[in-house]
């Protein structure tokens, strides 16, 4: 059997229809269950399985449209963006599942697990891959969209359930998808969880719960990098912060703002394993206040460090004096592993 009737075969073709939509559905999930059911209502499509013919009802066509519309809404309010897309970070998985679950109904029982494992996973990705790229746009100021983007986000949306009407091109689609994925799917869901970790922090702070924290905090990997506490001295504290820029730890990844006994350093869990970065007192410090974490810029030219300091964590601009204190030689921020 030839590549190309390999990429024919029922099964291969079935299993890129499933990325597809799951894709669809983690990109915009009213456009999806709407465009799915109004295409199958209007013979655009062929017929959806029999467990979906649920969606060609004019009642769920309509609730999709009105939630679309609640969507572009709350998307556009920098207090409920955040929220709204927590929350589908478990609605768009769940949904994707179910319509998986639906769609192969009466099929093996351990095939359709995997399947509705494989979509939720999908569209938690592409979901996740959708809010990152505005966390990473826009932080530290509110990750939220615009009228222009829900509709991109629409289109696209569209786009990638084309191949529910053309078949031949559900494999090459799938393809691209999987590229996708390969080149930005672990930078976009580190920016999505660290979207998740600033609106958390930021709630938290609305509370009053702000300040450092004790160690106790740290994951125990993360503990054994801070020098001990010289006699008489003071005890380490810690703050969550978000890395945006810093050599040898990864972007948009979470981590710790430690202040111990030598000073300062940033400590994080990344797949390579735990990581630092020694801060050394300099007086190129630079705080840019946003809505959601505040921006601390430390450092020269090409070894400049960008962190989000959380707003559950101490006053910025205790942070900025503390690390100012003292000139280091060069203005050099050394953030190289101990």
């Amino acid at each position: 059997m030839s590549a190309a009737e390999l990429l024919l075969q029922p099964d291969v073709v079935a299993a890129a229809l499933l990325f597809c939509v799951a894709a669809a559905a983690g990109t915009n999930l009213y456009v999806t269950l709407g465009m799915l059911g109004l295409a199958s209502r209007l013979g655009f499509i062929p017929a959806l399985p029999p467990g979906l013919t649920g969606l060609e009802n004019g009642l769920v066509i309509g609730t999709a449209g009105a939630l679309l519309i609640v969507e572009a809404l709350a998307d556009r309010e920098a207090p409920f963006a955040g929220m709204w897309h927590t929350l589908h970070a478990l609605v768009k998985p769940v949904a994707a599942a179910l319509l998986c679950a639906s769609a192969l109904a009466g099929l093996d029982g351990g095939r359709v697990a995997a399947a509705c494992v494989f979509a939720g996973a999908i569209a938690l990705l592409f979901h996740a891959m959708r809010y990152g790229a505005r966390v990473a746009r826009r932080m530290p100021d509110a990750p939220r969209g615009s009228a222009l983007l829900t509709l991109g986000e629409a289109l696209l949306a569209i786009a990638l359930l084309l191949p529910m009407r053309y078949r031949e091109a559900a494999v090459p689609v799938a393809g691209a998808l999987l590229l996708v994925v390969l080149v930005g799917g672990l930078l976009g869901f580190r920016a999505f969880r660290l979207g998740v970790a600033a609106q958390r922090a930021r709630m938290r702070g609305f509370l009053g719960q702000t300040g450092w924290s004790g160690l106790d905090r740290l994951p125990a990997g993360l503990r054994a990098a801070v020098p001990p506490t010289p006699l008489g001295g003071t005890p380490p504290r810690a703050a969550r912060i978000g890395v945006l820029e810093a050599r040898g730890i990864g972007r948009f990844s979470q981590g710790w703002l430690v202040s111990d006994s030598a000073g300062h350093q940033i400590l994080a869990s990344t797949w390579r394993g735990p990581r630092s970065a020694r801060l050394v007192a300099t007086p190129a410090v630079e705080l840019r206040p946003g809505a959601w974490a505040d921006e601390l810029r430390i450092g020269v030219a090409a070894e400049k460090l960008r962190i989000l300091l959380l707003k559950d964590g101490p006053a910025p601009v205790l942070v900025v004096r503390s690390l100012a204190e003292e000139p280091a030689v060069g203005g050099r921020v050394d953030l190289g592993k101990p």
